[in-house]
């Protein structure tokens, strides 16, 4: 991928893998996911730092590519205990040869060249169906949870606040 488009449009594009798999428990991807999914916090917190400096993120979400990714891969034997997880069903699949990837590498790395031009820049970038339908509802779901705790959030406020929404950026 060409760098000058994205250097001279001061976009960074840095690719959190698969965080569309975040929610599932497949222990050979679990460590890798843990530390590519702290990215996506750690961006989002830059990105609000350098805006000012005309600097934007992206963050790419691909779901799962037909690449040869995987056939790199070792695992440990398999378990007992993980036979019935969703880990034991992920390996088994895998095993079959019955999972089938459906996303493009060429059109997901198109859109991303594509991304660096576009101003604003996007703050996501999310290709393929099963990324879309996974972070989708990975997002509902975290709304929920707070939408849940709204008065506990607003009651351990001091009554006199009256936080304004130039103060609330900053807090």
């Amino acid at each position: 991928m060409p760098s000058d488009g994205i250097v001279s449009h001061g976009v960074g594009v840095p690719n959190p893998s698969h965080p569309s798999l975040d929610h599932k428990a497949f222990w050979e991807v679990v460590s890798y996911l843990f530390l590519n999914g702290g990215s996506e916090g750690f961006v989002e917190r830059v990105a609000q730092e350098v805006a000012s400096f005309g600097i934007e993120f992206t963050i790419a979400e691909p779901s799962l590519t037909r690449t040869n990714f995987a056939a790199s891969m070792v695992g440990p034997p398999p378990m007992a205990v993980y036979e019935e997880p969703p880990s034991g069903e992920f390996r088994r699949i895998i095993a079959s040869g019955g999972f089938k990837i459906p996303g493009d590498p060429v059109r997901m790395a198109q859109a991303i060249i594509d991304s660096a031009d576009r101003t604003p820049a996007p703050k996501r970038l999310t290709m393929g169906g099963s990324a879309y339908t996974n972070v989708r509802a990975a997002l509902v779901d975290r709304i929920a949870v707070l939408d849940a705790q709204k008065d506990l959030a607003f009651s351990t406020d001091f009554v006199e606040t009256g936080v304004n929404s130039i103060e609330n950026r900053f807090l």
